[in-house]
């Protein structure tokens, strides 16, 4: 591990030096003066789950008030229409929250989504706030988000009034009614992130199965040695 330098100052150019070094995979071999210095710069880039080791380890030490020193925390923001929430949603969550410390979902009431996608989504507005807002990931949500965030939006609203960031999506496309790139603004600013879609589920994909729960259906459960009857 590293030795600890003299002064916050000192810890924070070192830890810097060696984050542009090593490795993601060797930072838990910084040592003291790693976890001081990452604590310090809230700029640098590291998992939550790692911030949250960080934290565990200064909070009972003498240098446990150098946690209150970070730089504002980066918000990121998310959007979409969530119907049928699912784990893929859930880990787009998971996956937009490691790129900052908070995370901002944006909800599509469904007008907007009956407009870009054609049919209005199985669960009601209020149904899929609630449903976005147990999320453990999810740190504010925001009702009526557009599908499309134009720069007026985006600059009133998402990097203005809530102060994101970031906006972030998946790696799949994402077009409007006319076939244009949802995020286009975003990536024009330099204000886009991207994460890994989940593959093999979708609320298409699960309504999909919902419409093949036929007789037969049931009676191959039971064949499989299950009850075949609905349970609650």
């Amino acid at each position: 591990a590293m030795a600890a330098p003299a002064s916050p100052g000192g810890i924070l150019a070192d830890a810097k030096r060696a984050l542009e070094e090593l490795p993601r995979a060797l930072l838990q071999r910084l040592g003291t003066a790693g976890v001081l210095a990452l604590a310090l710069a809230g700029s640098v880039p590291v998992t939550y789950s790692f911030k949250i080791l960080l934290e565990r380890n200064l909070m009972g030490t003498k240098y446990r008030k150098l946690l209150f020193w970070r730089k504002k925390p980066v918000r990121v923001w998310i959007d979409g229409c969530y119907d049928l929430t699912h784990f893929g949603h859930y880990n787009a969550f998971r996956q937009a929250k490691a790129l900052g410390d908070v995370l901002v979902v944006g909800l599509n009431p469904d007008s907007e989504v009956i407009k870009h996608k054609g049919s209005p989504p199985l669960m009601t507005d209020e149904e899929r706030y609630t449903m976005v807002s147990s999320c453990k990931w999810v740190d504010e949500v925001v009702r009526d988000v557009p599908y499309v965030l134009d720069a007026d939006y985006l600059n009133r609203v998402v990097f203005g009034k809530y102060g994101c960031d970031y906006v972030v999506h998946g790696d799949d496309a994402c077009v409007d009614c006319d076939g244009n790139d949802v995020f286009a603004t975003s990536k024009a600013a330099g204000k886009y992130k991207e994460i890994k879609r989940t593959e093999g589920v979708s609320t298409t994909d699960l309504v999909g199965r919902m419409l093949l729960m036929t007789r037969d259906h049931h009676l191959r459960a039971q064949d499989l040695g299950g009850e075949g009857g609905a349970r609650s």
